[in-house]
């Protein structure tokens, strides 16, 4: 995907996937902030969120809505993830594995043949938000909470990110990016996604339709992130961050004792002990992170 624009430095013409003016240096925007705050993306993004407060007032709920938009505008970019993921942070790179380094950790295998080949997939979808394979491996994903929790599916420990770190290189796509274009194919229309700045008007296009005139906020929340029976069905806002995460991105880390493993059946499983809660809460507590065993 091209979305060439001028450098503001130079006025030299910058293909997206650039993050440094390859004439005359300048660090830029991330492709994928440029791309969000694109003005085809930011008028469509205006539309929708007009049209979806407009037909909310009309069925009554406009009340509703204020509480949602409230909601939104403090709401949080978390990530659900194992302990295995953040030890390997605390023993290992110092840096926050993503997608393709739990590839190559091996840390993520399949062997469903019904589901998609996230594999192959994932690089496909970041081509298309990032203009070229040049930065595939760039992006962190996470979700929108309004109850600082993560989705069980991905992980026994909750990460809460801090805004000042994340909010000047994150956008926000209408819900899982990968499922949606394993569904809809490559063309993304305008107003599925936005800056973080914009996030509200972004949950807001989503959810208007489905919101209630008596909801309240424990409703609101399940709305803007709901846990499905598999992690295929999860449903939520994606927060997508571009460059490497370190300790000092996080603001609140949380571990858990035990976790759902299969929901069907039930059953819990017991995270590895207390000499790995031991590393995670000491790298925590160098980086004055707040970390808590629950």
């Amino acid at each position: 995907m091209s979305l060439d624009e001028a450098c503001n430095h130079c006025n030299g013409a910058i293909p997206l996937e650039y993050t440094f003016c390859p004439h005359c240096g300048i660090q830029l925007i991330c492709p994928n902030v440029r791309l969000a705050s694109s003005p085809e993306e930011y008028k469509a993004l205006e539309k929708k969120y007009k049209d979806a407060k407009y037909q909310a007032t009309q069925r009554g709920c406009s009340e509703a809505i204020k509480k949602l938009e409230n909601e939104l505008k403090t709401s949080k970019a978390v990530i659900g993830c194992s302990i295995s993921k953040l030890l390997t942070m605390a023993r290992k790179s110092g840096t926050f594995a993503n997608y393709y380094d739990l590839m190559s950790y091996q840390f993520l295998t399949y062997t469903n043949t019904d589901e998609p080949d996230w594999a192959k997939l994932r690089p496909q979808v970041e081509i298309e938000f990032m203009g070229s394979h040049k930065n595939i491996d760039q992006l962190h994903y996470a979700c929108l909470s309004t109850t600082r929790e993560s989705l069980p599916h991905y992980g026994e420990c909750t990460v809460i990110l801090n805004d000042h770190m994340i909010e000047h290189r994150s956008s926000v796509f209408i819900e899982n990016s990968a499922l949606f274009f394993f569904v809809n194919g490559p063309n993304i229309p305008s107003g599925h996604r936005s800056t973080w700045v914009n996030r509200t008007k972004l949950g807001t296009v989503k959810l208007a339709d489905d919101i209630k005139e008596d909801a309240t906020l424990k409703d609101i929340a399940n709305l803007i992130m709901k846990c499905g029976e598999t992690a295929r069905d999860d449903d939520f806002l994606e927060v997508q961050i571009f460059g490497d995460m370190t300790i000092r991105t996080f603001e609140h880390i949380t571990l858990r004792k035990t976790f759902r493993v299969n929901q069907e059946r039930k059953r819990t499983r017991l995270r590895r002990g207390t000499a790995s809660e031991n590393a995670i809460k000491e790298l925590c507590k160098k980086a004055n992170v707040n970390c808590e065993v629950v």
